[in-house]
């Protein structure tokens, strides 16, 4: 009986114990103590969406952020926001493909490395908290989401009344036969082309935007074709082809309004902070 009374005790005083250190840790300022405590019990310090983010993940964040010299705060606030923006994005049932986060991770390669992947994957192993695939998963996934993100909104016409009024009224001028070259000139918002007739010269199709890309990949000489990216709506005219390099003539009708609405949508995502970092 004694034996059962003191287990009991020891429970109680157990959980007393661990209600105290949690008052004094999810209150006051953030001390160096608390920040070694918070790394090595891996406890929360935010939640989006009833998911934990602990100060680890900040952490491997900032070591991959050090050469921009940014700060912790704004580290935070960045994955906080990414955290909610994936949940808006499932609720659009918006995904970003394997396919192109590893494109993604490729250019990266090639922009640092010369192309070389497993050196650009040694680098990250070497230099940072995380390996290649945890590299992709926290910071290149991101990035292909929020443009899939952007690219679900610029395809909704309840969303861009504006933007798809003059998108019908460019079909209807085009199927009438009016010039291309005057149009681009008059309502393209690509101010490098406009002043050609939204000429762009020769480009190569692997240097162009994946959604552009992936709807140009097929298409021949003289097609027109009406494609919508992350930045807006695209209405293209195929001049000449040889294999993959492009002369085409643009229409460029660019996005507005996205950043408001995600504004608003972000706020009804549930975010609790739990310690403020600086």
């Amino acid at each position: 009986m004694k034996r059962h009374f003191a287990s009991i005790t020891t429970i109680i005083l157990t959980g007393v114990l661990a209600g105290l250190v949690l008052i004094w840790l999810y209150n006051g300022s953030l001390t160096q103590l608390k920040q070694e405590v918070f790394r090595v019990s891996h406890l929360p310090i935010a939640t989006v969406g009833g998911a934990f983010i602990s100060l680890g993940e900040i952490d491997q964040r900032a070591a991959l952020a050090s050469a921009a010299n940014q700060s912790r705060a704004k580290i935070f606030d960045a994955v906080i926001r990414e955290r909610a923006e994936a949940i808006l994005a499932a609720k659009n049932h918006v995904i970003a493909p394997p396919a192109e986060i590893q494109e993604e991770f490729n250019a990266l390669a090639r922009e640092t490395s010369g192309g070389d992947v497993n050196r650009f994957s040694q680098v990250i192993s070497n230099n940072f908290t995380m390996d290649p695939a945890m590299f992709q998963e926290k910071l290149v996934a991101p990035q292909v989401l929020d443009a899939h993100l952007r690219i679900w909104f610029n395809n909704q016409p309840n969303l861009n009344v504006n933007v798809y009024q003059k998108i019908a009224l460019l079909k209807a001028a085009l199927a009438r036969g009016d010039s291309f070259a005057d149009l681009a000139k008059t309502y393209s918002d690509d101010e490098a082309t406009k002043v050609f007739g939204g000429d762009t010269g020769n480009v190569d199709l692997a240097r162009l935007l994946p959604e552009l890309k992936n709807s140009l990949a097929t298409a021949k000489a003289g097609d027109s074709i009406y494609i919508t990216s992350r930045y807006g709506q695209h209405v293209i005219k195929v001049l000449e082809r040889d294999g993959d390099k492009f002369h085409l003539q643009t229409i460029f009708i660019r996005q507005t309004g996205y950043d408001d609405w995600l504004t608003r949508e972000l706020k009804t995502v549930s975010v609790h902070i739990f310690a403020i970092l600086n």
